[in-house]
């Protein structure tokens, strides 16, 4: 059988399905089933590689070839591409997260006449955009981005404002250290569906959790694919 991955356009009456050129380079693809195990793994990385530059377009090829691919092993490796896509996709859906528990205290703020609240950063999540920012328990957020609070429950108003925006997104942490302000950015994570069942296990089995939650996920993706006909 002879493959040829296809994309839509929309043209004036309607919608036109082209060849997708741009394929990944031959010598690639054949490399996916080869005897040695390292030349498969190159093959794979440049696989995602070449997706990664058109994932749009590239998750419809990889979805294709997975469908007529015979060799089981080049097979698999298209699918494992085609889920770092969907996956990736996934992580940059939901609500924001940075992952610490916390307590609104009352601060001073140098520069600011007035008292203020901010949040006492009490736990810090192993492994999450918080514990990658450098964030500590006993560090102390008086803001974020343009936000401040003058209210005792700054801890709500902070967690409503973080998770009204995108996993992905870059945000800017104001930290109050020796009197003074400093900036920490930090990039949003992904809300976990259980944001207090991560406080619970070891790192590995919130590791092995959110993996199964991006199984499903790709999963879910297959079968909405494959009942377009």
């Amino acid at each position: 059988m002879t493959f040829i991955p296809r994309f839509a356009i929309f043209v004036a009456g309607g919608f036109l399905c082209l060849p997708l050129r741009a394929g990944p380079p031959p010598e690639v693809l054949s490399r996916l089933a080869d005897d040695s195990f390292k030349e498969r793994e190159a093959a794979q990385s440049g696989l995602l590689d070449w997706a990664k530059r058109q994932p749009g377009p590239a998750k419809e090829w990889l979805f294709q070839r997975s469908r007529v691919e015979t060799d089981p092993e080049a097979r698999r490796r298209c699918l494992e591409v085609l889920r770092s896509l969907v996956v990736e996709d996934y992580l940059k859906e939901g609500k924001g997260y940075v992952g610490i528990l916390m307590q609104s205290i009352p601060v001073q703020v140098p520069g600011s006449p007035n008292a203020k609240f901010g949040i006492r950063i009490t736990m810090v999540v192993p492994d999450s955009p918080a514990a990658k920012a450098g964030l500590t328990p006993g560090g102390v957020i008086v803001g974020v981005n343009d936000q401040v609070w003058g209210e005792p429950a700054a801890e709500v108003a902070f967690s409503q404002w973080i998770q009204s925006r995108l996993p992905g997104s870059k945000v800017t942490l104001k930290l109050l250290e020796n009197g003074k302000t400093i900036d920490r950015p930090l990039e949003l994570g992904r809300r976990p569906d259980d944001p207090q069942g991560v406080l619970a296990g070891s790192l590995e089995e919130r590791r092995r959790v959110e993996r199964a939650a991006q199984d499903h996920h790709f999963q879910q993706w297959l079968e909405q694919r494959k009942a377009r006909k």
